[in-house]
């Protein structure tokens, strides 16, 4: 016992104690803090990477439900209607008439309108009818109000609002679109739009058009409910190329005598009147309706269709109360491309038809004359000339201002397009090469 313990303490300087190791504080911090900045680092560049990949990846994964998301807004394609008096049959269908049947077929009609007495009643009751027609138009009818600020002499911001009259014309299932007037629109700070049945909410501008100074205003279906369209209507568009007619009924509703809500009764006196705009001319319908120089709101025939809407700036200044408006039908593909916010190109002219009476008389070539032209405009920056004759655009032959508007319809702000034109020279029209570059349309999105 005494040896081991003897020999313990002969090895005593080999045993050695275990201590833990002391921390070190600051190179603990450091380490710490650039793992928290790496970490930070890391987040900040898959978040940016995230944002920048996500709309490219969602459109990839899902491209049909991205699709979905803007509808297009299109209107219902136009009928051929044709009134009863064009319809004309087979003419190996037609029998010669006996003289002797016409005659006893007029004697009977003579004989029962001679039996018939109309009274005031009865124009009383055409006029009941009408009114009936106007005010189930009312429907499609909304007020759009623009608000703008202006500063007192005070120094106070003073809120001013203008009303207008706009017509519910197209809804994709997310917006409802609505014609109007731009008026103040283009510079106001907000916009409300006020339904026929009360119902009032804020209004967006989708686009507008320079030219015929009308606009779209969008309002989004969410804020509206569910059963909106059983106080409120689409308007019905009519086909005014084809059913308008000297001497039809004509109803204008909106501020057509310098009062809201106003209704004026008439005929058509003139229709198919063409009226220039820059890159495009329209179909001016004239009434005898007498109105407000200002009047504003549209025309409608006695089915409850809109045929036009009022116009009073083409009108002579010795015819300026007299109510005229531009026809529907021209203004379809406007208001499609504006509601779409479809890009809008523009060359800049103000053109007319060679008809095959002026080719004769003066030995004018076949095509569309330019009247005039735009200031700083791409066809005056790229050599078209007042009098030119177009008669093609690229490998398009124009031989009326519908076939240049289809034409120009075709291509991008930026597209370079070669017009093909005569130049009158002297010894006659020569034919010249000019390549525009289009450009936006002035005005044509806001």
């Amino acid at each position: 016992m005494e040896k081991n313990t003897k020999e313990n303490d002969d090895y005593t300087f080999l045993q050695e104690q275990i201590k833990d190791r002391p921390i070190n504080k600051k190179r603990l911090f450091r380490q710490s803090l650039t793992t928290i900045l790496l970490a930070v680092i890391f987040g900040l560049v898959a978040c940016v990477t995230f944002m920048l990949l996500e709309p490219v990846i969602e459109k990839w994964i899902t491209p049909a439900e991205t699709a979905k998301e803007i509808p297009e807004m299109t209107l219902p394609e136009e009928k051929e209607e044709i009134r009863p008096e064009n319809m004309i049959q087979d003419e190996e269908e037609l029998e010669e008439p006996d003289e002797s049947d016409m005659e006893a077929t007029q004697a009977i009609i003579s004989e029962a309108i001679a039996k018939v007495e109309v009274g005031i009643s009865d124009y009383q009751l055409i006029y009941d009818k009408l009114n009936k027609v106007a005010a189930e138009n009312r429907k499609s009818l909304v007020t759009v109000t623009s608000f703008t600020e202006d500063v007192s002499w005070l120094s106070s911001v003073v809120m001013n609002e203008k009303n207008s009259y706009g017509l519910i014309v197209g809804d994709n299932g997310q917006e409802i679109f609505i014609l109007a007037e731009t008026g103040n629109l283009r510079n106001a700070s907000g916009i409300q739009i006020r339904f026929c049945d009360g119902t009032t909410v804020d209004g967006a501008i989708k686009g507008i058009d320079s030219g015929t100074g009308f606009a779209i205003v969008a309002v989004d279906r969410t804020l509206l409910d569910e059963n909106i369209y059983d106080r409120i209507a689409l308007a019905s568009l009519a086909n005014s190329n084809l059913s308008v007619n000297n001497g039809d009924i004509v109803m204008a509703v909106g501020n057509t005598m310098g009062n809201y809500d106003s209704v004026g009764y008439g005929v058509v006196i003139a229709c198919g009147v063409p009226v220039q705009t820059m890159d495009h001319n329209y179909k001016l319908i004239a009434t005898d309706i007498y109105g407000s120089r200002k009047a504003e709101g549209f025309l409608i025939n006695s089915n409850g269709q809109v045929i036009g809407v009022i116009d009073q700036s083409f009108n002579s200044p010795d015819m300026s109360n007299q109510i005229t408006g531009l026809g529907i039908s021209e203004l379809r593909v406007l208001i499609e491309a504006l509601s779409n916010q479809t890009p809008r190109s523009y060359m800049g002219l103000y053109l007319s038809n060679v008809t095959e009476e002026v080719q004769k008389q003066f030995d004018v070539p076949s095509g569309v004359f330019v009247d005039n032209i735009a200031i700083d405009s791409p066809a005056l920056n790229y050599g078209i000339r007042k009098g030119d004759v177009i008669i093609a655009i690229n490998d398009a032959v124009i031989g009326s201002v519908n076939d240049y508007e289809t034409e120009l319809s075709q291509y991008l702000p930026g597209d370079a397009v070669v017009v093909t034109v005569m130049r009158t020279a002297a010894e006659g029209y020569v034919e010249m090469n000019n390549t525009v570059i289009l450009a936006d349309m002035p005005g044509g999105i806001k």
